[in-house]
């Protein structure tokens, strides 16, 4: 059972890895029942059984809704997937390095050692006499090996299932195991303990120098004092068309034909003056009063997926349904006075298929209890607990970090409320609800942070969606969540602050305020943003418009012999080829910072 804990761990970590290893592990089981010192044992079988079948309960929740609502996501990853197989097989001129020692690189694909080969080669040779389970090995690195090939295309492109293995290389997960396993019969042949333990000594030394990593390699890498969120990850996806779904669009729902951004979603006009307060919001509920003369579908900005559910005047459900090109979730509301509930819940195969994996937790606690093994039943335990813990969402009903908005119209967008959260110490994330009642044209939005002296302690410009989204792409009729980051000056107090909001077209100069309509949203709570240290760093005062400045600088060589940190402006910066030259750039902004600025640092001779 406690191999099920394991195995079930597996398809939590990589399930790719899962898929090649189950049935590896089942034909050696069978082979070891059969073989093995209790060959004939029907309880062996039997309690490997079990501990498959507990592995698949605990994981439950993970892989079944997986493979069964495969079918909600774009056919896109599949074929992506099937590009990938093709250029990531092995030919008889690529499989095989024959560098000693292992010549590490980034090639695909990834190559087996000739030192693996042959020491496998040799213990199997060696070792006397080879049983079953010493064959089985053979025959898995053999067969493994063989299926990396590319002459076994034709089956990795018949399933879509096969497909999602990407690259086949990843077979080697299995080779390398067997391979190590068999390169065990060089100590196997050994006539005593004493040349075992010397033997395996000189084995492990043979395999350290033959597979060590070079010496540029190891070199240290610089820390990363670098805080990532969403901000940060907002503008990479948009520059690579990832679209938060990764590289595959893995995770597209199928609904979804137009994935272009910058095209504006093909909605059903209409001329209902449809009236919205919003009460509560967070990314997986809202809650809203709604008053329409008559009926109406209301469009959300997120994507529809099977688990949406929406409840009106807390009794009936209403049909939630994908709507135009780009599957915007969608529902359809009655003429009258309501209130509204939109919340994900999960579909009904993700909330059996959960408490399916909680069930098998239990039964395997009072098992292992039962046999009085108190330490392994803490574990199954502990992670039930974990994970009704993860899963306790709370309900959003008014939380403090929800402000309700009074803005009056301004270039078709009607503000609904805004959410914010305290992020890193120094960033706060702002999350507003727009609701358009025209298309907007391309705009910024300007928040500021006002303290009760009525001066601004911070403020952010930007367009929508850290600065990554275009408003005019925005149909009329949909209710859309935004999201900005505005940082925080250095050595700020905690109290009450005021939050505000304006409208800018994006034609207008970026940093005029004096054309700035603003409208209040409401008082947050801000807690304390510790002072900065200042680094032993060069001092400078370069600037960039008025916007930004370079306040100053470190610097960091690595080499293969030591690593120079901090080095002083009166010494000579000498590199050689091989050397890392690290910059630390250390930015300071003036004023609200309306671009995505890339940097680049050029290394240039005397």
């Amino acid at each position: 059972m406690a191999a099920g804990l394991l195995l079930a761990g597996l398809a939590l970590t990589h399930n790719i890895t899962l898929l090649l290893v189950t049935p590896v592990l089942a034909i050696y089981m069978f082979v070891y029942w059969r073989t093995g010192p209790r060959h004939g044992d029907f309880m062996q079988p039997i309690w490997g059984g079990a501990a498959l079948l507990t592995a698949m309960g605990i994981s439950a929740f993970f892989w079944l809704p997986v493979i069964v609502e495969r079918r909600y996501l774009a056919t896109t990853a599949y074929e992506i997937a099937a590009a990938f197989l093709r250029d990531n097989v092995w030919t008889w001129s690529n499989f095989l390095d024959l560098n000693l020692p292992f010549e590490y690189t980034l090639n695909i694909p990834f190559q087996v050692g000739v030192l693996q080969v042959a020491l496998a080669a040799l213990g199997f040779l060696l070792v006397k006499p080879r049983s079953a389970e010493w064959w089985f090995w053979a025959m898995v690195a053999l067969v493994a090996g063989l299926a990396i090939g590319s002459w076994t295309l034709p089956f990795w492109l018949s399933h879509d299932i096969l497909k999602s293995i990407q690259f086949t290389w990843r077979l080697l997960t299995i080779v390398s195991l067997a391979l190590a396993l068999l390169a065990t019969g060089i100590i196997a042949r050994l006539p005593s303990p004493l040349w075992n333990a010397v033997g395996t000594a000189m084995l492990l030394a043979v395999v350290v120098l033959g597979h060590r990593l070079p010496a540029d390699l190891l070199t240290p890498d610089p820390v990363n004092r670098l805080t990532l969120g969403a901000s940060s990850l907002a503008p990479f996806e948009a520059q690579n068309g990832l679209l938060g779904t990764s590289s595959t669009y893995e995770f597209m729902p199928r609904w979804v034909e137009e994935i272009n951004p910058e095209a504006r979603p093909n909605l059903p006009e209409t001329d209902i003056d449809l009236a919205i307060d919003l009460l509560a919001a967070d990314p997986f509920e809202i809650q809203a009063q709604v008053d329409a003369p008559a009926p109406v579908t209301l469009h959300l900005g997120s994507f529809y997926f099977p688990g949406w559910q929406a409840m009106l005047d807390g009794l009936s459900p209403l049909d939630v349904y994908p709507s135009s090109d780009k599957g915007l979730l969608a529902v359809d509301l009655p003429a009258g006075q309501h209130r509204l509930t939109v919340a994900w819940r999960g579909t009904q195969l993700q909330q059996w298929a959960a408490w399916l994996s909680l069930g098998v937790l239990l039964a395997l606690a009072l098992f292992f209890a039962s046999r009085r093994q108190y330490v392994l039943a803490i574990v199954p335990v502990f992670l039930a607990a974990g994970a009704l813990l993860a899963t306790s969402g709370r309900l959003p009903s008014r939380s403090a970090d929800f402000l309700q908005a009074q803005a009056e119209i301004q270039h078709g967008l009607e503000l609904l409320g805004v959410r914010t959260r305290q992020a890193a110490d120094d960033a706060l994330l702002i999350y507003p609800y727009w609701r358009t009642h025209a298309t907007p044209p391309d705009l910024r939005v300007r928040w500021q942070l006002i303290d009760s002296t009525g001066e601004i302690v911070s403020e952010v410009n930007a367009r929508p969606v850290y600065s990554v989204a275009r408003a005019h792409t925005w149909a009329p009729g949909i209710l859309v969540d935004d999201a900005y980051q505005m940082k925080l000056p250095p050595g700020l107090a905690s109290g009450k602050f005021d939050l505000r909001f304006a409208l800018s077209l994006m034609a207008e100069d970026a940093s005029d305020r004096s054309q700035s309509r603003f409208e209040p949203v409401g008082s947050i709570p801000v807690n304390a943003v510790p002072t900065l240290a200042v680094a032993d760093a060069s001092s400078m005062d370069i600037r960039f418009g008025d916007e930004i400045v370079l306040d100053r600088y470190d610097v960091a060589i690595y080499s293969d012999a030591q690593a120079d940190d901090h080095l002083p402006l009166s010494s000579p910066i000498v590199v050689r080829p091989g050397d890392l030259v690290v910059y630390a750039l250390y930015w300071r902004a003036m004023q609200s910072v309306s671009e995505n600025y890339h940097g680049f640092v050029h290394l240039l001779d005397a």
